[in-house]
């Protein structure tokens, strides 16, 4: 009978020995089986996570390409009446372009990146060549419209005739570039006070021949009239 219980002893220990080596196996199968499930839940969420930032990158390339259109009528378009449209659209483009790369509207993490600082650098180079160009041009058009209606006699009082001067072409002729004026403003508001005083310049040379001649005329008619009384 002793032998009989020592010998069921022995085997209750070696089972429950080899039930401990069980446990640890089971466990270790358990970490397994839920470090592949984790594996697998990532390898599901990348393509998930990889289209998502391709979507985002293919935003912020959009963000950083400048259209050949526009890049073309910022750095050399002509500033003619006809082409005025295609300058505005081009001033909108650029507006709209250096806010898109600026916080808050573009995301602190992407406007700390190189590229994003290299196109905004770029923008800030396309805004001061148009602002210097387009300043230029508008001081040059005062200057020559104003010279031109200096030079045509018409705008003034002829002999025997008193005439009240008109300006209603010039009016006409700066209204064209009323909406260049406003971008520009947007764009570099300091560029307004050197063609203000442009402008302001030229009106003054024109409203001083206008009130010379109509002072000549009127001085003549006077004389006239005291010499007919």
């Amino acid at each position: 009978v002793l032998q009989g219980l020592d010998a069921a002893t022995s085997c209750v220990e070696d089972m429950d020995e080899w039930l401990s080596i069980f446990n640890v196996k089971l466990r270790h199968m358990r970490e397994d089986i839920a470090s592949i499930e984790t594996r697998n839940n990532n390898l599901e969420m990348q393509p998930i996570n990889n289209k998502s930032l391709i979507e985002e990158l293919d935003k912020l390339l959009e963000r950083l390409c400048v259209p050949s259109e526009y890049a073309t009528n910022l750095t050399g378009g002509s500033f003619d009446e006809a082409r005025m449209l295609q300058n505005v659209e081009a001033c909108e483009w650029l507006t709209s372009a250096l806010r898109g790369l600026g916080v808050p509207n573009l995301d602190p993490s992407y406007a700390n990146m190189r590229v994003v600082k290299e196109k905004r650098a770029e923008l800030e180079k396309l805004k001061s060549t148009f602002v210097r160009r387009a300043s230029e041009f508008l001081r040059n058009y005062f200057a020559s419209l104003v010279d031109f209606m200096i030079s045509d006699k018409s705008y003034f009082s002829q002999r025997g005739q008193l005439k009240r001067p008109n300006h209603a072409d010039l009016r006409y002729k700066c209204m064209t570039y009323a909406r260049l004026l406003q971008h520009l403003k947007s764009l570099d508001k300091n560029c307004l006070g050197p063609l203000r005083k442009a402008y302001c310049s030229s009106l003054n040379l024109l409203l001083c021949r206008e009130v010379c001649c109509t002072s000549c005329w009127l001085y003549l008619f006077l004389n006239c009239l005291v010499f007919l009384l």
